[in-house]
Protein backbone atom coordinates (compact mmCIF):
# COMPACT_ATOMS: atom_id res chain seq x y z
CA UNK A 1 0.00 0.00 0.00
CA UNK A 2 1.45 3.32 -1.10
CA UNK A 3 0.05 6.56 0.32
CA UNK A 4 1.07 9.68 -1.56
CA UNK A 5 0.09 13.08 -0.15
CA UNK A 6 0.33 16.67 -1.38
CA UNK A 7 -0.71 15.85 -4.92
CA UNK A 8 -1.90 18.63 -7.18
CA UNK A 9 -5.29 18.71 -8.96
CA UNK A 10 -5.52 17.71 -12.63
CA UNK A 11 -2.02 16.23 -12.67
CA UNK A 12 -0.85 12.82 -13.85
CA UNK A 13 1.53 10.75 -11.76
CA UNK A 14 3.28 7.57 -12.83
CA UNK A 15 4.37 4.85 -10.44
CA UNK A 16 6.43 1.73 -11.02
CA UNK A 17 7.99 -0.81 -8.69
CA UNK A 18 11.34 -2.58 -8.74
CA UNK A 19 12.42 -5.72 -6.98
CA UNK A 20 15.95 -5.35 -5.59
CA UNK A 21 18.03 -7.78 -3.58
CA UNK A 22 21.45 -7.85 -1.93
CA UNK A 23 23.72 -10.27 -3.83
CA UNK A 24 26.00 -10.74 -0.83
CA UNK A 25 23.39 -12.06 1.58
CA UNK A 26 24.60 -15.20 3.31
CA UNK A 27 22.66 -18.00 4.89
CA UNK A 28 20.64 -16.82 7.88
CA UNK A 29 20.08 -13.34 6.49
CA UNK A 30 23.40 -11.78 7.47
CA UNK A 31 24.88 -9.39 4.92
CA UNK A 32 28.54 -9.08 4.02
CA UNK A 33 28.04 -5.78 2.25
CA UNK A 34 25.57 -3.11 1.23
CA UNK A 35 25.59 -3.46 -2.54
CA UNK A 36 22.28 -4.17 -4.31
CA UNK A 37 21.33 -5.19 -7.80
CA UNK A 38 18.18 -5.25 -9.88
CA UNK A 39 16.77 -8.66 -10.70
CA UNK A 40 14.86 -7.67 -13.79
CA UNK A 41 13.03 -4.75 -15.39
CA UNK A 42 10.41 -2.65 -13.67
CA UNK A 43 6.91 -3.95 -13.27
CA UNK A 44 4.18 -2.42 -15.44
CA UNK A 45 3.72 1.28 -14.88
CA UNK A 46 0.61 2.68 -13.21
CA UNK A 47 -0.45 6.18 -14.25
CA UNK A 48 -3.05 8.07 -12.22
CA UNK A 49 -4.63 11.43 -12.92
CA UNK A 50 -6.02 13.44 -10.01
CA UNK A 51 -9.39 15.15 -10.21
CA UNK A 52 -9.49 18.76 -11.28
CA UNK A 53 -11.01 21.45 -9.09
CA UNK A 54 -14.44 22.87 -9.92
CA UNK A 55 -15.24 26.55 -10.22
CA UNK A 56 -16.30 28.69 -7.25
CA UNK A 57 -17.75 31.25 -9.69
CA UNK A 58 -21.50 31.33 -8.95
CA UNK A 59 -23.86 34.24 -9.56
CA UNK A 60 -26.92 34.50 -7.34
CA UNK A 61 -30.58 35.26 -7.99
CA UNK A 62 -33.18 35.79 -5.24
CA UNK A 63 -36.90 34.93 -5.15
CA UNK A 64 -39.15 35.80 -2.18
CA UNK A 65 -42.71 34.65 -1.43
CA UNK A 66 -45.48 35.28 1.09
CA UNK A 67 -45.12 36.84 4.49
CA UNK A 68 -48.26 38.98 4.23
CA UNK A 69 -50.55 37.06 6.61
CA UNK A 70 -48.03 34.84 8.36
CA UNK A 71 -44.38 33.94 8.51
CA UNK A 72 -43.49 31.93 5.39
CA UNK A 73 -40.67 29.43 4.89
CA UNK A 74 -39.35 26.80 2.47
CA UNK A 75 -38.00 23.66 4.17
CA UNK A 76 -36.65 21.64 1.25
CA UNK A 77 -35.81 21.76 -2.45
CA UNK A 78 -35.17 19.31 -5.29
CA UNK A 79 -33.62 19.98 -8.71
CA UNK A 80 -34.56 17.73 -11.63
CA UNK A 81 -32.85 19.92 -14.21
CA UNK A 82 -32.42 23.62 -14.95
CA UNK A 83 -36.03 23.80 -16.17
CA UNK A 84 -37.68 21.71 -13.47
CA UNK A 85 -37.35 22.15 -9.70
CA UNK A 86 -39.59 21.97 -6.62
CA UNK A 87 -39.50 23.77 -3.27
CA UNK A 88 -41.81 22.95 -0.34
CA UNK A 89 -42.83 24.67 2.88
CA UNK A 90 -45.65 26.97 3.99
CA UNK A 91 -46.30 30.24 2.18
CA UNK A 92 -48.88 32.77 3.36
CA UNK A 93 -49.84 35.37 0.79
CA UNK A 94 -52.33 38.19 1.27
CA UNK A 95 -55.26 36.04 0.22
CA UNK A 96 -54.23 32.41 0.40
CA UNK A 97 -51.94 29.66 1.70
CA UNK A 98 -49.61 27.49 -0.40
CA UNK A 99 -47.21 24.67 0.43
CA UNK A 100 -45.07 24.26 -2.71
CA UNK A 101 -43.52 26.11 -5.62
CA UNK A 102 -42.51 24.80 -9.04
CA UNK A 103 -39.78 26.15 -11.32
CA UNK A 104 -40.40 25.75 -15.07
CA UNK A 105 -37.18 27.31 -16.31
CA UNK A 106 -38.62 30.79 -16.41
CA UNK A 107 -40.50 31.44 -13.16
CA UNK A 108 -41.60 29.96 -9.83
CA UNK A 109 -45.32 29.17 -9.53
CA UNK A 110 -46.90 28.67 -6.10
CA UNK A 111 -48.84 25.41 -5.71
CA UNK A 112 -51.36 23.84 -3.34
CA UNK A 113 -50.86 20.14 -2.69
CA UNK A 114 -53.90 19.29 -0.60
CA UNK A 115 -54.89 16.22 1.40
CA UNK A 116 -58.68 15.92 1.30
CA UNK A 117 -58.97 19.65 0.81
CA UNK A 118 -56.55 20.58 3.59
CA UNK A 119 -53.38 22.42 2.57
CA UNK A 120 -50.80 21.40 5.18
CA UNK A 121 -47.21 22.56 5.29
CA UNK A 122 -44.79 20.31 3.42
CA UNK A 123 -41.40 19.56 4.93
CA UNK A 124 -39.57 17.50 2.30
CA UNK A 125 -39.40 16.70 -1.40
CA UNK A 126 -37.49 14.04 -3.36
CA UNK A 127 -37.49 13.77 -7.15
CA UNK A 128 -36.58 10.82 -9.34
CA UNK A 129 -37.67 12.48 -12.61
CA UNK A 130 -40.10 14.99 -14.13
CA UNK A 131 -42.95 12.52 -13.64
CA UNK A 132 -41.92 10.99 -10.34
CA UNK A 133 -41.72 13.38 -7.37
CA UNK A 134 -42.49 12.65 -3.70
CA UNK A 135 -43.62 15.20 -1.10
CA UNK A 136 -44.09 14.67 2.64
CA UNK A 137 -44.96 15.96 6.08
CA UNK A 138 -47.36 13.67 8.00
CA UNK A 139 -48.21 11.62 4.92
CA UNK A 140 -46.81 11.41 1.41
CA UNK A 141 -48.06 12.86 -1.86
CA UNK A 142 -46.76 11.56 -5.20
CA UNK A 143 -46.66 13.47 -8.50
CA UNK A 144 -46.86 11.05 -11.45
CA UNK A 145 -46.68 13.69 -14.17
CA UNK A 146 -50.44 14.05 -14.44
CA UNK A 147 -51.96 14.07 -10.96
CA UNK A 148 -50.96 14.26 -7.30
CA UNK A 149 -51.65 10.90 -5.64
CA UNK A 150 -52.03 10.21 -1.92
CA UNK A 151 -49.78 7.61 -0.31
CA UNK A 152 -51.09 6.80 3.17
CA UNK A 153 -48.40 5.58 5.53
CA UNK A 154 -49.91 3.73 8.51
CA UNK A 155 -46.47 3.58 10.16
CA UNK A 156 -46.81 7.29 10.97
CA UNK A 157 -49.77 6.58 13.24
CA UNK A 158 -47.35 4.89 15.65
CA UNK A 159 -45.60 8.21 16.34
CA UNK A 160 -46.85 11.09 18.46
CA UNK A 161 -45.07 13.58 16.21
CA UNK A 162 -45.64 12.31 12.67
CA UNK A 163 -43.35 14.79 10.92
CA UNK A 164 -41.39 13.34 8.00
CA UNK A 165 -38.12 15.25 7.66
CA UNK A 166 -36.52 13.70 4.56
CA UNK A 167 -37.12 11.22 1.77
CA UNK A 168 -34.57 9.15 -0.16
CA UNK A 169 -34.75 6.09 -2.37
CA UNK A 170 -33.63 4.32 -5.52
CA UNK A 171 -37.13 4.00 -7.04
CA UNK A 172 -40.83 4.00 -6.19
CA UNK A 173 -40.32 0.41 -5.05
CA UNK A 174 -37.43 1.24 -2.74
CA UNK A 175 -38.22 4.39 -0.78
CA UNK A 176 -37.17 5.51 2.70
CA UNK A 177 -38.48 8.22 5.01
CA UNK A 178 -37.00 9.56 8.24
CA UNK A 179 -38.61 11.82 10.81
CA UNK A 180 -39.10 12.90 14.38
CA UNK A 181 -38.83 10.64 17.43
CA UNK A 182 -36.69 8.07 15.68
CA UNK A 183 -38.94 7.56 12.65
CA UNK A 184 -37.40 5.40 9.91
CA UNK A 185 -39.58 3.48 7.45
CA UNK A 186 -39.24 1.72 4.09
CA UNK A 187 -41.69 1.41 1.19
CA UNK A 188 -41.40 -1.49 -1.28
CA UNK A 189 -44.07 -0.26 -3.70
CA UNK A 190 -46.85 -2.08 -1.87
CA UNK A 191 -46.57 -1.44 1.84
CA UNK A 192 -44.62 0.45 4.47
CA UNK A 193 -42.38 -1.26 7.03
CA UNK A 194 -41.07 0.39 10.17
CA UNK A 195 -37.33 0.14 10.87
CA UNK A 196 -36.83 0.21 14.62
CA UNK A 197 -34.30 2.83 15.62
CA UNK A 198 -34.59 2.64 19.39
CA UNK A 199 -34.09 6.39 19.79
CA UNK A 200 -36.28 9.39 20.56
CA UNK A 201 -34.00 11.69 18.58
CA UNK A 202 -35.32 13.37 15.44
CA UNK A 203 -33.85 11.78 12.31
CA UNK A 204 -33.32 14.83 10.14
CA UNK A 205 -31.59 13.54 7.00
CA UNK A 206 -30.97 10.41 4.96
CA UNK A 207 -28.70 9.81 1.99
CA UNK A 208 -27.73 6.76 -0.01
CA UNK A 209 -25.40 6.03 -2.91
CA UNK A 210 -24.24 3.02 -4.90
CA UNK A 211 -20.92 1.49 -3.90
CA UNK A 212 -19.47 0.56 -7.29
CA UNK A 213 -17.02 -1.85 -5.66
CA UNK A 214 -19.75 -4.03 -4.14
CA UNK A 215 -22.72 -3.22 -6.37
CA UNK A 216 -24.80 -2.44 -3.27
CA UNK A 217 -26.18 0.80 -1.87
CA UNK A 218 -24.84 2.38 1.28
CA UNK A 219 -27.49 4.30 3.23
CA UNK A 220 -26.80 6.61 6.18
CA UNK A 221 -29.05 8.80 8.31
CA UNK A 222 -28.36 11.23 11.15
CA UNK A 223 -30.39 12.63 14.01
CA UNK A 224 -30.39 14.88 17.06
CA UNK A 225 -32.87 16.96 19.03
CA UNK A 226 -31.16 20.06 17.65
CA UNK A 227 -31.90 22.97 20.04
CA UNK A 228 -33.98 20.91 22.48
CA UNK A 229 -31.29 18.70 24.01
CA UNK A 230 -28.77 20.30 26.41
CA UNK A 231 -26.56 17.22 26.06
CA UNK A 232 -26.28 17.59 22.26
CA UNK A 233 -26.97 13.90 21.69
CA UNK A 234 -26.53 12.66 18.13
CA UNK A 235 -26.81 9.40 16.18
CA UNK A 236 -25.40 8.19 12.87
CA UNK A 237 -27.09 5.06 11.52
CA UNK A 238 -26.26 2.82 8.60
CA UNK A 239 -29.32 1.08 7.16
CA UNK A 240 -28.66 -2.49 6.06
CA UNK A 241 -30.79 -5.47 5.06
CA UNK A 242 -30.31 -6.79 8.56
CA UNK A 243 -31.47 -3.54 10.23
CA UNK A 244 -29.67 -0.55 11.67
CA UNK A 245 -26.06 -0.26 12.70
CA UNK A 246 -25.10 2.72 14.82
CA UNK A 247 -21.82 4.27 13.74
CA UNK A 248 -19.42 6.18 15.97
CA UNK A 249 -19.65 9.96 15.98
CA UNK A 250 -16.41 10.39 17.93
CA UNK A 251 -15.06 13.01 18.55
CA UNK A 252 -18.11 15.11 17.52
CA UNK A 253 -19.65 16.89 20.52
CA UNK A 254 -22.47 18.83 18.87
CA UNK A 255 -25.74 18.00 17.17
CA UNK A 256 -25.90 16.64 13.62
CA UNK A 257 -28.49 17.54 11.00
CA UNK A 258 -27.31 16.32 7.58
CA UNK A 259 -25.27 13.64 5.85
CA UNK A 260 -23.85 13.18 2.34
CA UNK A 261 -21.21 10.89 0.87
CA UNK A 262 -19.81 8.90 -2.03
CA UNK A 263 -19.07 5.34 -0.87
CA UNK A 264 -15.43 4.55 -0.30
CA UNK A 265 -14.31 8.07 -1.19
CA UNK A 266 -15.61 10.68 1.27
CA UNK A 267 -18.27 10.88 3.98
CA UNK A 268 -19.64 14.10 5.48
CA UNK A 269 -21.77 14.67 8.57
CA UNK A 270 -22.89 18.23 9.26
CA UNK A 271 -24.70 20.31 11.87
CA UNK A 272 -22.68 21.99 14.58
CA UNK A 273 -19.68 21.80 12.25
CA UNK A 274 -18.78 19.85 9.12
CA UNK A 275 -16.99 16.55 9.72
CA UNK A 276 -15.49 14.11 7.24
CA UNK A 277 -13.87 10.72 6.89
CA UNK A 278 -12.58 8.69 3.95
CA UNK A 279 -13.99 5.31 4.96
CA UNK A 280 -16.80 4.25 7.27
CA UNK A 281 -14.28 2.03 9.05
CA UNK A 282 -12.16 5.06 10.02
CA UNK A 283 -12.27 5.40 13.78
CA UNK A 284 -12.74 9.17 13.99
CA UNK A 285 -14.38 12.03 12.11
CA UNK A 286 -12.00 14.81 11.12
CA UNK A 287 -12.24 18.63 11.41
CA UNK A 288 -12.89 20.94 14.33
CA UNK A 289 -16.42 22.42 14.70
CA UNK A 290 -15.44 25.91 13.48
CA UNK A 291 -12.71 24.92 11.04
CA UNK A 292 -14.88 25.31 7.93
CA UNK A 293 -17.70 27.66 8.99
CA UNK A 294 -18.88 29.23 12.27
CA UNK A 295 -22.53 28.79 11.28
CA UNK A 296 -24.83 25.84 11.85
CA UNK A 297 -25.29 23.68 8.73
CA UNK A 298 -28.75 22.36 7.91
CA UNK A 299 -27.96 20.54 4.67
CA UNK A 300 -24.95 19.30 2.72
CA UNK A 301 -25.10 17.87 -0.81
CA UNK A 302 -22.77 17.37 -3.78
CA UNK A 303 -22.24 16.40 -7.40
CA UNK A 304 -18.86 14.80 -6.68
CA UNK A 305 -16.22 14.97 -3.97
CA UNK A 306 -14.80 18.06 -5.70
CA UNK A 307 -18.18 19.81 -6.02
CA UNK A 308 -19.98 20.02 -2.66
CA UNK A 309 -22.33 22.65 -1.23
CA UNK A 310 -23.74 23.28 2.24
CA UNK A 311 -26.09 25.87 3.71
CA UNK A 312 -27.36 26.94 7.11
CA UNK A 313 -27.62 29.64 9.73
CA UNK A 314 -27.62 33.36 8.91
CA UNK A 315 -27.67 32.61 5.20
CA UNK A 316 -24.38 30.74 5.06
CA UNK A 317 -23.69 29.01 1.74
CA UNK A 318 -20.34 27.31 1.17
CA UNK A 319 -18.85 25.40 -1.74
CA UNK A 320 -15.95 22.91 -1.82
CA UNK A 321 -14.13 22.71 -5.17
CA UNK A 322 -11.80 19.82 -4.32
CA UNK A 323 -9.13 22.00 -2.73
CA UNK A 324 -10.84 24.77 -0.76
CA UNK A 325 -14.13 25.90 0.76
CA UNK A 326 -15.60 29.26 -0.23
CA UNK A 327 -18.37 31.14 1.61
CA UNK A 328 -21.00 33.20 -0.23
CA UNK A 329 -22.53 34.77 2.87
CA UNK A 330 -21.59 38.25 1.64
CA UNK A 331 -23.19 37.65 -1.77
CA UNK A 332 -26.19 35.52 -0.77
CA UNK A 333 -26.52 35.77 3.01
CA UNK A 334 -29.69 36.58 4.95
CA UNK A 335 -30.38 39.42 7.37
CA UNK A 336 -33.18 37.81 9.41
CA UNK A 337 -33.27 34.12 8.65
CA UNK A 338 -31.67 30.77 7.89
CA UNK A 339 -31.31 28.44 4.94
CA UNK A 340 -33.05 25.13 5.59
CA UNK A 341 -31.94 23.06 2.62
CA UNK A 342 -29.79 23.05 -0.49
CA UNK A 343 -29.54 21.07 -3.72
CA UNK A 344 -26.99 21.01 -6.52
CA UNK A 345 -27.35 19.60 -10.04
CA UNK A 346 -24.58 20.14 -12.57
CA UNK A 347 -23.95 23.93 -12.51
CA UNK A 348 -27.13 24.94 -10.65
CA UNK A 349 -27.51 25.40 -6.89
CA UNK A 350 -30.91 25.95 -5.26
CA UNK A 351 -31.06 27.11 -1.64
CA UNK A 352 -34.28 27.58 0.35
CA UNK A 353 -35.24 28.97 3.74
CA UNK A 354 -36.69 32.02 5.43
CA UNK A 355 -35.84 35.70 5.30
CA UNK A 356 -38.36 36.71 7.94
CA UNK A 357 -41.26 37.02 7.29
CA UNK A 358 -40.86 35.76 3.70
CA UNK A 359 -39.95 32.40 2.25
CA UNK A 360 -36.81 32.66 0.14
CA UNK A 361 -35.24 30.74 -2.74
CA UNK A 362 -31.80 31.52 -4.14
CA UNK A 363 -30.39 30.19 -7.37
CA UNK A 364 -26.64 30.01 -7.83
CA UNK A 365 -25.55 29.56 -11.45
CA UNK A 366 -22.00 28.67 -12.47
Amino acid sequence: LLYDSNLQPAHSYTYKTYHRQNPELVEGGASTGSATEETGSANAELTLTTMDTTSHDFTWQTFEFGGQTGSSVFYDVAIIDENDAWAVGEIYTENDKYNAAHWDGDKWELKKLDWDGYVSRLTCVYAFSHNDVWFGVTNLIHWNGSIFEKNLNPILNQFYDKTVNKIWGTSDNDLYIVGNNGLIAHYDGREWTRIESGTDLDISDIWGALDERTGKYEILCVGSKHLQDPNYRRVIYQIKDTGLTELSSHPIEWTLYSVWFIPGMKYYAAGGGIYEKHHLSDKEWENQPLSITPYYIYRIRGNQINDIVAAGGFGEIIHFNGMSWKSYIHEAGLTHGNYKSIAIKDNLIAVVGIEYPKAVIKFGRR
